[in-house]
């Protein structure tokens, strides 16, 4: 066989060469895609869980250096996983990544650790630790614990107090924790000896102690207490501060008697204390530290009741001054018209009088200052509700001349001055307003009025100067004829004003007002007439009907801007003359 037919083999061969091809072309095809769609779909997965298999949120997780999810696409091939979580350990692995991905499972984090270096002086007797890991301990002057990262809170039981304190432990790093409550020790004394006595705090929580004396009580922390010691029915309180920055505070406490004198005048007065008769005045006696009651009899004078405490061991005198019964008796009849339901004022001080007249006494006195107070005030109520606020402030400031410091007064004072106030203010608004009223009322009765501007004036001074004034202004020539002169009240003036000219005639309305003591306010309108074209003459003359308003509306376009003129001319020299008269 030659080469060439070598070379293109056996028929058969040449017609199964391109199957063969396409078998092999399409088995690398398959390959292929096999291997791009298994490689983009190939992940790793994994669950997070702490140390006891709780899920672990939030985390972050690096394949290969870069954020990552679990069940996210990685590709193929080897790869470096590190799970992070605050306050755990990082999770780091190595792992191989085929077409099938690589599921991990559960990953369980560990938690960080970190030191608690503990100190109490003094000893606390229980101390509970809170926090991602608890722990109770008793006892403990000094312990150091390995606990696991994060925020804690720390409650120490000392004998009467307590210590709250929070920290965080930080992995690697020892935390230290001192506890010294501010305690320290009381010492109680008493002379004599064997007293027994009741500690009660003022802080919280509370907490009493009973004992006797002599004692010490260790660990009370600082501040404020209150001891109640007594010996049989001689009873004292005491309080006491507890300083922390000594160890062993000190109370002594001693039982004492005191010298007290009871006089009274008249002398000779029946002595009763606590209800036993004690003899008659002037009386000396020895007293323990209390509070007694005192009873002091005469005959022809009141009965004397009081109370009176003793303490301390300086001597003392207790003076009393016997009431007669005419002067207790016109001091009840005055304090009964006072309390009635309805006061009688006048009643009640001629009553104290009555008492002054027969001994001038402090008691008598105040109650005499007590009447005239409220008798002012109740005038100033009176008046309050009349709405006549001068005079009530007039009794409130009587009354106040007693009382300068009185509340209440004070305060209806201020109340009946804003009243007055808001009065006033409603009157001068009133007042500042009537003549402008006014003005509108009478300026209606003009026909035309409605064309026509108002004008207005200010002046400091009176009515009858302002309105002399205008009168004068208007008198100089050319004068203006003054055909209305009266006053609509005592605070306005109406006047009127005509003039005639050729062919025209002008009238003024002018109204002032006294709109406050020194201010006068001036409203004026001018109407301008002229003869229309129209002219009807009559027996009296022309008639009013031939006259039509001179201004823009009733004149040609063409007259318009010297008819503005013109009344803006007459408006000013009405104007100039009245300020004129006023310089």
């Amino acid at each position: 066989m030659n080469p060439a037919e070598r070379t293109a083999g056996s028929p058969w061969t040449r017609a199964v060469r391109p199957f063969l091809y396409w078998i092999a072309a399409s088995v690398v095809l398959f390959c292929w895609q096999f291997h791009r769609s298994h490689s983009a779909t190939a992940t790793v997965e994994f669950t997070v869980t702490d140390e006891r298999g709780s899920p672990l949120y939030p985390h972050r997780a690096r394949l290969n250096g870069s954020y990552f999810e679990s069940g996210t696409p990685c590709g193929l091939g080897r790869r470096t996983l590190l799970l992070i979580a605050e306050g755990y350990d990082t999770f780091e692995t190595n792992l191989f990544v085929g077409y099938w991905g690589r599921p991990l499972g559960q990953v369980s984090m560990k938690r960080s650790r970190g030191q608690l270096a503990l100190s109490s002086v003094p000893p606390a007797r229980l101390v509970r630790v809170f926090g991602p890991e608890t722990n109770e301990l008793k006892n403990i002057a000094r312990e150091s614990l390995s606990l696991p990262t994060g925020d804690y809170r720390l409650v120490a039981t000392f004998s009467h107090t307590t210590a709250d304190r929070r920290f965080q432990i930080r992995k690697g790093e020892a935390t230290t924790v001192e506890l010294k409550p501010a305690v320290a020790a009381l010492a109680i004394s008493s002379e004599p000896g064997a007293a027994q006595f009741r500690l009660e705090s003022s802080s919280y929580p509370p907490f009493t102690i009973e004992q006797s004396t002599p004692a010490i009580l260790p660990e009370l922390p600082a501040g404020r207490y209150e001891v109640v010691i007594w010996q049989d029915d001689y009873r004292q309180n005491i309080p006491v501060t507890i300083k922390a920055s000594v160890p062993t505070n000190e109370l002594k406490v001693e039982f004492s008697y005191t010298e007290v004198t009871i006089v009274s005048e008249p002398t000779n007065a029946t002595v009763s204390l606590d209800s036993n008769s004690a003899g008659n005045t002037p009386l000396p006696l020895k007293l323990r530290p209390k509070e007694y009651s005192l009873s002091l009899t005469l005959p022809g004078y009141r009965t004397t009741n009081l109370f009176f405490t003793v303490s301390g061991k300086e001597p003392r005198t207790i003076s009393v001054e016997l009431t007669t019964n005419d002067y207790a008796q016109a001091m009840e009849r005055a304090r009964a018209k006072l309390s009635a339901n309805v006061p009688d004022y006048a009643g009640a001080l001629a009553e104290v009088d009555k008492a002054l007249k027969i001994r001038s006494t402090a008691d008598a006195l105040s109650l005499k200052q007590e009447i005239q107070f409220r008798s002012h005030v109740s005038n100033a109520r009176q008046f309050e509700r009349n709405r006549d606020y001068a005079k009530a402030l007039a009794e409130l400031d009587a009354a106040l001349i007693l009382r300068p410091t009185d509340a209440e007064a004070l305060a209806f004072k201020r109340t009946v001055a804003e009243e007055k106030k808001r009065l006033d203010q409603s009157l001068a608004a009133k007042r500042r307003a009537h003549p402008q009223q006014i003005f509108r009322t009478m300026s209606e009765k003009y026909q035309y009025d409605e064309l026509f501007e108002a004008q207005t004036l200010q002046f400091k001074g009176t009515l009858e100067t302002v309105r002399n004034a205008i009168i004068a202004g208007l008198a100089r020539k050319p004068s203006w004829n003054l055909t209305g002169n009266h006053k609509r009240d005592d605070d306005t003036s109406v006047l009127q004003f005509e003039t005639q000219g050729f062919g025209s005639k002008h009238s003024a309305l002018v109204v002032a007002g006294q709109t406050a003591d020194n201010e006068v306010s001036v409203y004026f309108k001018i109407i301008s007439l002229s003869l229309g074209s129209n002219i009807q003459i009559g027996f009296t003359g022309i008639s009013e009907e031939s006259y039509k308003p001179m201004h823009p509306r009733y004149v040609p376009e063409a007259r318009v801007p010297a008819i503005q003129r013109n009344l803006a001319r007459d408006t000013q020299d009405f104007r100039v003359r009245i300020e004129d008269e006023m310089r």
